[in-house]
């Protein structure tokens, strides 16, 4: 068997069946679908039943709920493939997907292949296309020393756009980290290329990902944000000095990091934080007064397009908490009347 396709299921009643149906309409057929139905509260769970009466290559696992990650690690130890894919139950897979993937392997010892992918809205309308632009098998070490913001993303972010090979998790007792509940994947991603020395990438969209109305948890605020960021950077940077990369190119990763941490700091104003002005205060202060003073001051030596940033990183480098709430403030008053206007440009 080439490959396992890994679902978690949690309360997808929805988009569960759309989601098994493009992965078998697909043209590429040596494959088993793991689902593991996470505690489901709705009909999610008897919906993947009736599919594993329909074809005898789909198994249904029904478990006490515990997250998108005891979910996939279940799958993990259950899978038989060659390679492994993840999927999520509210998106779908290209008709060509597992061809591409298949014709992407390019000898037997590749650990890792990566595709394109499109953001689409409820409609199936394309927002946004994550494409690396290149094809071939690249040195792992080259494709990271290389590696510009978008590439990041698109490397470490995502699971769903690759095909792991399943011996590099197996032998290594790889394993999602269940403790973290936003940033999993990248975790996963960081340790994976850490222990694979070539990477196939095909230029061709194997992935739809639906960016749906409802909440998720990259919009909800996280008030443990810095021990969540010092989690996930401490893991980047292992995976750059690992790979001896690191040192050369110290001041553009470290650049990459107080950008992200600018996103970090600016969820003070997202619509689930329910912290009071002086928590907000102390929220800021704990990055603008941590080791993260530092990575912001050296993405703000770079040159950045947004204004907006431009002017809330002046006011980071004086430590002026206050000023940024009050321009955080302005700026969520700002992105309210621009969404009420359809207004799409952003400032």
């Amino acid at each position: 068997m080439k490959v396992s396709i890994i679902i978690p299921v949690y309360n997808a009643e929805k988009y569960i069946k759309q989601c098994i149906d493009s992965i078998l309409s697909q043209t590429f057929q040596d494959f088993e679908v793991l689902l593991i139905d996470d505690g489901s509260t709705d009909d999610s769970g008897m919906i993947c039943d009736t599919y594993t009466e329909k074809d005898n290559r789909i198994r249904c696992f029904h478990l006490k709920n515990g997250g998108p990650s005891k979910a996939r690690n279940y799958g993990l130890e259950q899978a038989r493939g060659e390679f492994i894919q993840f999927i999520d139950a509210d998106d779908t897979i290209t008709k060509e997907c597992g061809d591409i993937f298949l014709n992407a392997i390019s000898n037997n010892n590749l650990g890792l292949i990566v595709a394109n992918a499109d953001i689409v809205n409820d409609g199936g309308n394309v927002l946004n296309k994550l494409m690396l632009g290149k094809e071939g098998e690249f040195d792992t070490r080259i494709l990271l020393d290389q590696m510009k913001q978008k590439d990041k993303e698109q490397l470490l972010h995502y699971v769903w756009n690759k095909w792991y090979r399943r011996k590099v998790i197996i032998d290594n007792k790889l394993r999602f980290n269940e403790e973290v509940t936003l940033g999993e994947d990248f975790l996963f991603n960081c340790k994976f290329f850490e222990l694979i020395e070539k990477v196939s990438l095909t230029n061709k969209t194997v992935y739809y990902y639906y960016k749906r109305q409802n909440d998720s948890l990259t919009h909800k605020f996280n008030k443990n944000e810095i021990q969540r960021r010092r989690i996930m950077d401490e893991s980047f940077l292992s995976l750059l000095k690992n790979k001896g990369i690191y040192g050369k190119n110290k001041l553009r990763y470290d650049a990459a990091i107080g950008e992200i941490c600018v996103q970090s700091i600016e969820s003070v104003y997202k619509n689930k934080c329910e912290l009071s002005l002086k928590e907000k205060k102390i929220f800021i202060n704990e990055f603008i007064r941590s080791e993260y003073y530092y990575y912001l001051m050296q993405y703000k030596r770079t040159k950045i397009k947004s204004y907006w940033k431009k002017i809330i990183l002046i006011f980071i480098r004086i430590k002026s908490s206050y000023i940024i709430l009050c321009l955080f403030w302005f700026k969520a008053i700002y992105d309210s009347i621009k969404i009420k206007r359809g207004i799409t440009k952003n400032i």
